[in-house]
């Protein structure tokens, strides 16, 4: 009952993630499409000029020729330092102004002023020391990352409404941040898997990499030389996109991915990894094309198996689907900016905290992923443990009727064999003279006898198995057992090889039996004339506290039997079908030898077979 309580309190939990998830997705996509639209942009027109070899001087790059820039210029991956010349409206009143220049991330960027002065920017927002008709403006950039570049320009008076709609995107970043890890942090502890450990890192290296790429970071004096480095972030774009490889092949391995897929991602997971280290020994910016390179082709690469993987789901499945193939196209779609494959529109410069949507659309793939999972997999457990219940109650129940059966069926063949016995004993005395009817009361009284001791070692067997045959260890003589046992048997054909002065230290009972089982049958099997070997030797190689016991035979008329199934319940060979016998006397010493610590062991040849055990001396 507790088990069941905890995992309805932990479905409930998942439920409700879901939801709170949902709604904070939404929220965070309404808010970027409008975050752009409230600050008044004055910048009227800008241009780009590329400086291949970045020794150009600003009176070179005012006579160089620019192209056309829109408010937000993507260049992709190059060693070049880039020139934007920006002109704004100064028609109004004198004025503080402000620029903003994103991503933080960027290496080193520089504003030049008309008359050649030089400002080193080092953090998002910087002042502008405006004085009128002192335009255009010229700012340099060079970076190892992607030459993505926002500018906007702003009045002081325009700032706060700026960093409200800044501060309420953070605000909703930072909930959905602190939700989501509280929540995984919840469920990690409930259910320990991968695939939690996994998302929890991916949602810290994501919250920090916005808040980075962002400049909240260098917002804060006393962080920026920890985390609000260009070397640091760079760093954190690579892990972000070696964690979103590692979490996307983990979903869908779990929901059943093909193996061409699985190994795919373990390809590319692998040639993704050394990126991680190689970030600080060799060429930075080379190490994050690659990055983003494997991102892109990730995410082409994920949308077909998504489809496949979830094509013959149910409905309810497709939600996950649909999800996941987004986040797949947000990070293609993102891979092509940073490549410069594509020109992001103006809206799309709050791109990494668009890339939270990513992160939480994930995060509701997998809550939604592990309440199927956890629903499923107590069905089964729960129906597996139902008909494993049943089967073994049924299973004891039929074993029960058949033991009761077996032991009213020995009992009630002991006492007509016994009568027959008698009858047949009373028999052979009054007719010893006539040769023919005393040969008939021979056979009679040899028939019984095989009878009683299939009877026997079948409530033996039934003992065994029900654990009625104690073991009693005790110490007696070798060679005196040995020859009361032949004596029982009344055979001439045994000839017995043992040192004198041997005791053992076993059950008398299981011993005999053990040797009584392998007599017989020696001499049951083997040619009528034939000698029939039980040889002891004293002193095993290695073991000189016990003996080793051996009997063979020659192979008779029944040949050699299966050494795979020799010692098996009820197995009899097909050339020994002509003789009496249940097939239980080998299993039974088998059992018996192991009770006593030992081992039988079977070795043959075309000839001749030959069983051997050891046993402990007093």
């Amino acid at each position: 009952m507790a088990v069941s309580g905890s995992t309805t309190r932990l479905r409930s939990l998942s439920q409700a993630a879901i939801e709170k998830l949902s709604q904070c997705f939404f929220a965070i996509v309404f808010s970027l499409f409008c975050s752009n639209t409230l600050a008044a942009d004055l910048i009227r027109e800008s241009s780009w000029l590329e400086d291949p070899r970045g020794d150009m001087t600003l009176e070179q790059v005012r006579q160089g020729t620019f192209s056309p820039a829109g408010k937000v210029l993507s260049l992709g991956y190059t060693r070049s330092a880039i020139w934007v010349r920006f002109t704004f409206d100064d028609s109004g009143p004198q004025q503080d102004l402000v620029l903003s220049v994103l991503p933080a991330t960027l290496d080193d960027v520089r504003l030049y002023y008309p008359d050649g002065r030089s400002v080193k920017l080092s953090r998002r927002l910087n002042w502008i020391d405006h004085q009128p008709d002192r335009t255009p403006l010229y700012l340099r950039v060079q970076s190892n990352g992607s030459m993505l570049i926002s500018l906007s320009l702003m009045a002081y008076s325009d700032l706060k409404e700026d960093e409200i709609d800044r501060s309420l995107v953070l605000g909703i970043f930072l909930g959905c941040f602190v939700f989501s890890l509280g929540v995984m942090l919840l469920m990690m502890l409930t259910n320990r898997e991968r695939l939690h450990l996994y998302s929890i890192l991916h949602i810290v290296v994501l919250g920090l990499t916005y808040l980075n790429a962002f400049g909240f970071l260098q917002d804060y004096q006393r962080y920026t030389q920890v985390f609000g480095t260009p070397a640091v972030g760079n760093f954190l774009i690579v892990a972000n996109g070696f964690l979103t490889i590692l979490i996307l092949g983990s979903l869908l391995d779990a929901m059943g991915m093909p193996a061409w897929g699985r190994r795919t991602f373990r390809v590319i997971l692998g040639l993704y990894a050394p990126l991680l280290p190689l970030l600080f020994l060799v060429d930075r910016q080379a190490i994050l094309f690659l990055g983003v390179l494997a991102m892109a082709l990730v995410s082409v690469i994920s949308i077909p198996i998504t489809v496949i993987v979830f094509r013959r789901r149910r409905s309810g499945r497709w939600l996950v689907a649909s999800l996941l193939i987004l986040s797949m196209l947000n990070s293609l779609r993102v891979s092509l900016y940073l490549l410069g494959l594509l020109q992001p529109s103006e809206w799309i410069v709050n791109m990494l905290a668009f890339r939270s949507a990513t992160m939480m659309a994930t995060l509701i793939a997998l809550m939604w992923l592990i309440n199927i999972r956890q629903q499923e997999a107590l069905g089964h457990s729960m129906l597996g443990e139902m008909e494993s219940r049943q089967r073994a109650a049924h299973e004891k129940s039929i074993r029960e009727v058949m033991e009761r059966l077996m032991m009213m069926l020995l009992h009630e063949f002991k006492n007509p064999l016994s009568v027959i016995q008698l009858a047949a004993t009373s028999l052979g005395r009054r007719l010893q003279n006539d040769r023919e009817q005393s040969a008939r009361i021979v056979n009679i009284q040899r028939a019984v006898d095989d009878l009683n001791a299939i009877v026997e070692r079948c409530v033996q067997a039934d003992q065994m198995a029900l654990g009625l045959m104690p073991m009693k260890k005790s110490r007696f003589a070798l060679a005196a057992t040995l020859d009361d046992l032949v004596r029982s048997l009344d055979a001439n054909r045994i000839r017995i090889t043992v040192p004198a002065g041997i005791e053992l230290l076993a059950d008398p009972h299981y011993f005999r039996m053990i040797l009584l089982n392998l007599l017989g049958n020696a001499l049951k099997y083997s040619p009528p004339d034939s000698t029939v070997e039980l040889t002891v030797d004293g002193a095993p190689e290695g073991d000189a506290g016990s003996i080793n016991l051996t009997v063979s035979n020659q192979v008779g008329r029944a040949g050699r039997p299966d050494p795979a199934q020799l010692f098996s319940r009820y197995y009899r060979a097909d050339g020994a079908r002509g003789q009496a016998g249940a097939g239980l006397g080998l299993w039974l010493s088998q059992s018996v030898a192991t009770q006593m610590g030992s081992r039988i062991h079977f070795t043959g040849e075309q000839s001749r077979v030959a069983f051997n055990f050891r046993m402990e001396r007093a």
